[in-house]
């Protein structure tokens, strides 16, 4: 099993220490190698939340997720960072491209510091890159190219570091209809060729059919759906 997650709990206070909302109520969850998960859900169901647990963005009040079997509330600091960098890679809906650094700075971010496991980056980012079809913008920087361009440079960026899972928080739904399209084939394109876990947070019933499984996030805890 690659993802394990067991009872976890998420609440938001107050300044005041009051409790303002719980989001995520005993929730558990679990996805094998190589698997595609979509998670639908009404906005504010905790969708995001959940995704940035398991990304290691933030931490669980309670319960447990184990990564490869490994538990990953034992870990913290560099060891944290390195787990988070060559496991898991994530495409947010915004881009989150460094606007002063070219396409390529950007996408080998990731690899900065990184082991053996990132031997041959460069060659890897420019075979990524050639294969979503932003190769030749590599030395140009955000701002000079456009949404779809940069979106597809992220998913590259979330790949660089050959990670067992990648997550995707609505990585559509910045782009018009045509880009989307294009996007969400070259996801599911590149989990399959890859062998890489996909979770995909979506509000798109095309794409989530498109998914291994369908899990719908209700009263803080996921549900299956057919």
């Amino acid at each position: 099993m690659l993802l394990q997650i067991d009872n976890i709990d998420k609440s938001f206070y107050l300044k005041d220490g009051r409790l303002a909302r719980k989001v995520l109520n005993a929730l558990s969850m679990q996805v094998s190698e190589g698997e595609s998960v979509a998670i639908v859900g009404p906005s504010g169901s905790g969708k995001t939340t959940l995704l940035n647990l398991i990304a290691l963005l933030d931490k669980p009040d309670a319960g447990e997720i184990n990564f490869s079997g490994v538990s990953l509330s034992g870990l913290s600091g560099k060891k944290l960072d390195e787990y988070r960098n060559q496991s898991i890679g994530i495409v947010f809906q915004l881009h989150h491209l460094m606007p002063q650094l070219s396409l390529l700075e950007n996408v080998l971010l990731p690899t900065l510091g990184a082991g053996n496991k990132n031997v041959d980056k460069l060659s890897r980012a420019k075979e990524l890159l050639q294969r979503v079809g932003v190769w030749d913008q590599r030395h140009q920087k955000p701002g000079e190219l456009s949404g779809g361009e940069c979106q597809r440079a992220a998913v590259v960026r979330a790949l660089i570091s050959q990670p067992d899972l990648l997550l995707a928080d609505e990585p559509t739904g910045a782009l018009d209809e045509e880009n989307a399209g294009k996007l969400s084939d070259l996801l599911l394109e590149i989990h399959k060729e890859q062998g890489t876990a996909l979770i995909m947070v979506t509000h798109s019933a095309e794409l989530a059919a498109k998914m291994d499984r369908r899990l719908v996030l209700r009263n803080g805890q996921l549900e299956e759906s057919k």
